[in-house]
C-alpha cells in the first residue's frame, strides 16, 4: 500500500477554477490579496476527513467578492457549477468527488464596498505519495 499525504486543496481548487472562469475574475488561494477592486474568488479550506487510505475529502468554501450583488452572485454560480464538474474535466488535479452549494449572500464586514456571496462545497482527491526513510 503506497503512503500519501494529504495536498494544498486550496491551490488545487484555485488553480482550476482560475482555467474556467471568465477573464477578468482573479482567482487565489486564501486569503485574498489585501485590496482589491474588481472580481475576486478567493478558496478557503474548512477542514478535511479521510475519504480511503489515500484519499481525502476536503469542506471548502469559495468566497466571490465583486462591485454588486448581481455580479457576485453571477459570478458565484459559475464557481459552483465549475466546481461540481472538477470530477469529470480537472486540468491539473484528478478529483474522485466534487459537490458544490448554489451561492448564498455573505457580507464581508472587512471589505464593506464590496459584496460577498459564498459558495460551499465538498471535494476528494487523492493525496501525494510520500517517500519513507
Amino acid at each position: 500500500m503506497q503512503i500519501v499525504s494529504p495536498i494544498d486543496i486550496e491551490a488545487a481548487v484555485a488553480a482550476e477554477l482560475a482555467d474556467v472562469l471568465p477573464e477578468g475574475v482573479a482567482v487565489t488561494a486564501y486569503p485574498p490579496p489585501d485590496s482589491f477592486s474588481s472580481t475576486t474568488v478567493s478558496v478557503y479550506s474548512l477542514g478535511s476527513f479521510e475519504q480511503s487510505p489515500v484519499s481525502d475529502a476536503y469542506d471548502i468554501v469559495a468566497y466571490v467578492w465583486a462591485p454588486t450583488y448581481s455580479q457576485a452572485y453571477s459570478t458565484a454560480f459559475e464557481v459552483s457549477g465549475a466546481i461540481r464538474a472538477l470530477r469529470f474535466n480537472a486540468a491539473h488535479t484528478v478529483f474522485s468527488t466534487s459537490e458544490a452549494n448554489a451561492p448564498y449572500e455573505d457580507p464581508d464586514p472587512d471589505r464593506q464596498t464590496l459584496k460577498r456571496c459564498t459558495v460551499r462545497a465538498t471535494v476528494g482527491v487523492r493525496g501525494v505519495g510520500m517517500t519513507l526513510q
